[in-house]
């Protein structure tokens, strides 16, 4: 959707960024989750990379300007052109831009809801009132038709009318459906708009799909590390909260030089100690062992990890300087977890391993955290 595939006219410019105002609006409001979060920040990335690497359809342009491309080879250009514009929406602004972009120096501006005045007045345009609706119609050579007030412009109208081309731009049409059939009247609307070439599939397009269907697979790999991200955090924790606590205790026993140097010591250790296990905690989880590395983690540690999914995800802040968002899920530290069926069978896990079984958690968690290798048949390289 953001690379515009589904869009009116494919590839269209304005997609990407109306998504961006959709997703600043629910930030603002508080309505994000981490997830939602990765999500659309995948999809704009995404977007971006279609746009540079296989520009399809529209290739970068607006839908307006598609349509008008149209437009012109019906009217045989818009030298001269009187041109009529209903509604003053988004699509109503971007026509009037490319219009005058195109040299029409004719345009009037009708809205239903009675805002033709002030719209006209800013873009240059004439304002028609409901009374003058029909003359309009009359002089019009080109009818932009994008209000999405629903119908509103009869089949009577267009009697005299004459040649004219209709662009019927609103998802919920402003035209009456006999206005198709009056002779004289061309309207090109949104299906004629989403037709696809005939000459059969732009290669460009099968491109964009690959580059989508490999952002859809990184973002997939990027959800299955976070669920990991709870239990890697409490291990530090423990870790750092174990080490602090003995360089509480040797303060009172060293000078403050000595002890400082000790912090510093036992830190950068620390880090390179779990430097290591964070890795293979990551990569197990991007072969699809999140499940059993929790699994193992709480066999292994008592640090229990219920991993929160879909709506009970953590919303991101609605605001610069709110607090940090909390990890999905809860965690515990239970000391007193009883050995269980998950710790029986991780002492068998070298015979599993043996006759070509799947490793159990506990197993697993033993070899990420000695820094072994994955499981024979689950390494990413083979």
């Amino acid at each position: 959707v953001t690379s515009g595939l589904r869009s009116i006219v494919m590839g269209e410019a304005e997609i990407s960024g109306q998504v961006k105002q959709a997703y600043e609006a629910a930030r603002r409001a508080g309505r994000t989750t981490s997830m939602l979060h990765d999500l659309f920040q995948h999809g704009f990335r995404c977007a971006k990379s279609v746009a540079t690497q296989a520009p399809v359809g529209a290739a970068g342009r607006s839908g307006a300007s598609v349509a008008l491309d149209r437009a012109g080879m019906q009217l045989g250009g818009f030298e001269g052109r009187s041109v009529l514009i209903v509604g003053t929406g988004a699509y109503a602004r971007l026509g009037l831009s490319e219009l005058a972009r195109r040299g029409v120096s004719r345009m009037q501006v009708f809205s239903p809801s009675g805002r033709a005045a002030g719209f006209a007045e800013r873009h240059g345009a004439e304002a028609v009132e409901a009374e003058g609706l029909e003359r309009a119609l009359r002089e019009a050579d080109l009818v932009l038709a994008a209000s999405g007030r629903g119908t509103s412009l009869f089949p009577e109208l267009f009697l005299n009318a004459g040649r004219t081309v209709v662009l019927d731009l609103a998802l919920h049409s402003d035209l009456h459906p006999l206005v198709r059939h009056l002779k004289g009247i061309t309207v090109l609307g949104l299906e004629d708009l989403r037709r696809e070439d005939p000459d059969g599939e732009d290669p460009a397009l099968v491109t964009a799909r690959g580059i989508i269907a490999e952002n859809v697979e990184a973002f997939r790999q990027q959800q299955e590390v976070r669920r990991i991200d709870p239990a890697m955090a409490a291990l530090r924790r423990e870790v750092f909260d174990a080490a602090d606590g003995e360089i509480d205790r040797l303060r009172r026993d060293v000078s403050a030089e000595t002890a400082d140097q000790l912090e510093r010591s036992v830190r950068r250790i620390l880090a390179r100690v779990m430097h290591q296990p964070a890795e293979r905690a990551r990569h197990l989880a991007e072969t699809g062992f999140a499940d059993e590395y929790v699994s193992a983690f709480h066999t292994i540690f008592g640090i229990d990890i219920s991993a929160a999914q879909g709506a009970e995800d953590s919303p991101v802040p609605a605001a610069p300087g709110a607090a940090e968002p909390v990890p999905a899920g809860w965690m515990r530290v239970d000391r007193t977890v009883p050995p269980g069926p998950a710790d029986l069978a991780g002492l068998a896990g070298a015979t599993a391993l043996a006759v070509g079984g799947r490793p159990t958690g506990a197993e697993l968690a033993r070899r990420t955290l000695r820094g072994g290798g994955c499981p024979a048949g689950h390494d990413a390289e083979g």
